[in-house]
């Protein structure tokens, strides 16, 4: 499904989202630039077109920064346009892998971030978070935007009304017939509140986990951080 929609993507998020992903992308950017520690591999995991870590890569290289960086993905056709996309960047890599089975040696990671990812792994969420705890050093850290219902019954239901007629109406605009129809609606209305996915976090072994709430809790940055 992802590589028949690789290249239409780049187009879709910001029509779909009304501009507001790289809104919320570049607080994620701008958390991992400040806060991970310097000489550390920053992980991507479900890059997709690899906007999300060509940002944290040219924003670090251009405060200095010496970290590595890894965008990782089970779409080929994704990788290739990320790849194609950020080939100026020297300390960008790319890796086709599923994200429950990481390969990367344990405890060698700095941070773990991911954009639109984590409801999709919802599945298969304890094997994917134990691979990220695993790849992590001790004081590691993650942060997962994705997006939530929000839980306001006004809001809720507007935002319910948009996703099964707006954004399916932009999706076919885009896509036609290779729209995945209603796959991102359904994620997003099953991924449940921004709080379950604090306990799954908790509960796969990270501490001071927190939630950040955008544009009313349409999104939300979620972060942790390795024992």
């Amino acid at each position: 499904m992802f590589d028949r929609l690789a290249d239409g993507y780049d187009l879709f998020n910001p029509l779909a989202s009304l501009g507001l992903c790289n809104v919320w992308r570049k607080k994620l950017v701008r958390l991992a630039v400040e806060k991970c520690e310097p000489n550390r591999l920053i992980l991507d995991i479900g890059t997709g077109t690899g906007d999300l870590i060509g940002s944290i890569a040219d924003s670090g290289n251009k405060a200095g920064h010496s970290n590595s960086h890894l965008g990782m993905d089970f779409s080929g056709m994704m990788l290739e346009r990320a790849g194609a996309k950020f080939k100026f960047i020297d300390n960008l890599s790319w890796v086709q892998a599923d994200a429950a089975k990481i390969p990367i040696v344990s405890g060698t990671v700095g941070a773990v971030v991911s954009a639109f990812t984590m409801r999709n792994l919802k599945k298969i969420a304890r094997e994917a978070l134990a691979e990220v705890y695993r790849v992590l050093a001790p004081g590691g850290r993650i942060w997962f935007l994705d997006m939530h219902a929000p839980q306001m019954p006004v809001v809720k239901q507007l935002h319910r009304f948009y996703l099964k007629t707006v954004l399916s109406g932009i999706g076919y605009g885009v896509f036609g017939e290779r729209w995945s129809k209603d796959y991102l609606a359904d994620t997003i209305l099953a991924f449940g509140p921004a709080e379950e996915f604090s306990e799954v976090l908790r509960q796969a072994g990270f501490k001071d986990v927190g939630a950040q709430r955008l544009s009313g809790g349409i999104a939300v940055i979620h972060s942790g951080v390795k024992k």
